[in-house]
């Protein structure tokens, strides 16, 4: 038998007090990365991110380095690099058997791509689960040079379901598919919000050769990417409920309180 202490007057229930992990519904969570302090360890696996260097230049070569720390240094600079995750992306299906969320807080940061090139980039892929940038398989999460962040699957270039937004600040976004046909996105900082359907038929398989990755290693065309800035991703399996949603985002904000979310 154990030896109990009790503490006179400590509430370790208080909603104010950090989080040892700063995710919600942890028994769904599926991915889990906060960048502050550079850390690349999953919350789910536990396993380091690997990090890519010059993934559009033809070969996506490991990096001996993590990317470089935004000016805030509160998470990391995506510039002409990618983090490959721990988790291999699923088809997501039509049936009801595979809803999902997603989040992810980032924001396009107006740098010059790193390898000087001048090409006139149209996307920022913040989560790319199993997109190959054709009409095969996969979908991502985005910032578009026309100024709207989305869900783009099955090579929409714009977002199939998508919501004004420039992305110059810093925000809280959210993705849910309700494993049927429901996309509904959601900026959390600016209450902004979309909802969209698509059909079975959009739906592509995807390939578990093409894993998850916060950017994306693009090698085949000259595709330049905007630099983004990301401070978490995080990915769930099931619809999260309104208040699971605001606590996430409470968490968040508290985790790095030093930015405007």
């Amino acid at each position: 038998m154990g030896t109990v202490f009790t503490l006179k007057g400590v509430n370790f229930n208080n909603a104010a007090l950090p989080n040892i992990s700063p995710f919600v519904a942890k028994s769904s969570l599926l991915l889990g990365y906060s960048f502050q302090n550079r850390n690349f360890t999953d919350e789910v696996s536990s396993q380091l991110a690997r990090t890519f260097t010059s993934p559009l230049k033809g070969t996506a070569t490991t990096s001996s380095t993590i990317p470089k720390a935004t000016s805030d240094n509160l998470g990391v600079d995506i510039n002409e690099a990618c983090i490959d995750a721990f988790i291999n992306a699923y088809t997501l299906k039509a049936d009801g058997t595979t809803p999902i969320t997603f989040m992810v807080v980032a924001n396009r940061n107006g740098e010059a791509l790193s390898s000087g090139q001048t090409a006139s980039p149209y996307l920022a892929p913040l989560i790319n689960w199993g997109n190959t940038f054709d009409a095969s398989a996969g979908l991502m999460l985005q910032f578009s040079s026309t100024g709207r962040f989305g869900v783009r699957y099955n090579n929409t270039d714009e977002g199939n379901v998508k919501v004004n937004d420039n992305g110059t600040q810093p925000a809280i976004y959210f993705v849910t598919y309700d494993g049927t046909n429901t996309w509904t996105v959601q900026n959390l900082t600016t209450g902004a919000s979309a909802t969209g359907t698509s059909a079975a038929a959009d739906m592509k398989a995807v390939s578990t050769a093409n894993p998850v990755q916060v950017g994306t290693k693009r090698t085949s065309d000259a595709t330049y990417l905007l630099p983004t800035n990301v401070y978490q991703v995080a990915a769930w399996g099931k619809v999260l409920s309104a208040t699971e949603i605001s606590t996430q985002a409470a968490r968040t904000r508290k985790e790095l309180s030093s930015l405007p979310l």
